[in-house]
């Protein structure tokens, strides 16, 4: 494949994926359809099907590209960190990111009304990769227990930062109740890792 037709094939990708980044988060997986997302981009129907496959690869695809800059979230120096510091700088960052891209939240949401949700899910982010290599080496460090899993921990550390941008909790608007939660959840959650 020539360079112009390479550059050319991943501009068309991404003009799609910025086509569903606004459409899915607004209609949902089930309400999107390929013609609307087609629509959007101002391309042709069956070029979406040639670079994304279906539909709900395009969903993976554009949840993936929404998460692409959260990947820098993760700072090099977790690898030589303590549990407060890593748990404390988690917590915070991963907080931050999603309450500034509501559009992840959006469809996360409608992701958990699909029946076929499993399907929608995706590979974990990279970010959760670095948490899957960071928690086992500080368990056999001794900084976390290990007498839980690494993919327990994660789940754990994930749930307790994004669940409540899953509802319309009415303490997210106030900057000092969400700075009270972020302290506690850090709290609750070393309390619970520390061996």
């Amino acid at each position: 494949m020539s360079k112009t037709k390479e550059v050319q094939k991943e501009y068309t990708a991404d003009k799609i994926l910025k086509a569903a980044c606004k459409v899915f988060p607004e209609h949902g997986f089930a309400g999107a359809s390929i013609s609307m997302l087609a629509k959007e981009a101002d391309i042709n129907q069956s070029l979406i099907y040639h670079h994304f496959g279906n539909k709900e690869e395009l969903w993976k695809a554009t949840k993936a590209y929404l998460l692409r800059d959260i990947f820098s979230q993760v700072p090099k120096s977790y690898e030589n960190t303590s549990l407060v510091d890593f748990i404390q700088h988690a917590v915070q960052s991963r907080f931050e990111w999603y309450q500034a891209h509501p559009e992840i939240i959006r469809m996360i949401n409608w992701q958990r009304l699909e029946p076929k949700r499993k399907q929608l899910q995706g590979t974990a982010p990279v970010v959760i990769d670095t948490w899957a290599r960071i928690v086992p080496r500080m368990q056999k460090e001794g900084k976390i227990r290990n007498d839980i899993s690494a993919e327990m921990v994660i789940v754990l550390m994930t749930n307790m930062v994004v669940s409540p941008l899953l509802d319309d909790n009415k303490f997210l608007q106030s900057k000092e109740e969400c700075k009270k939660y972020l302290e506690l959840v850090t709290k609750a959650l070393i309390d619970m890792l520390k061996p």
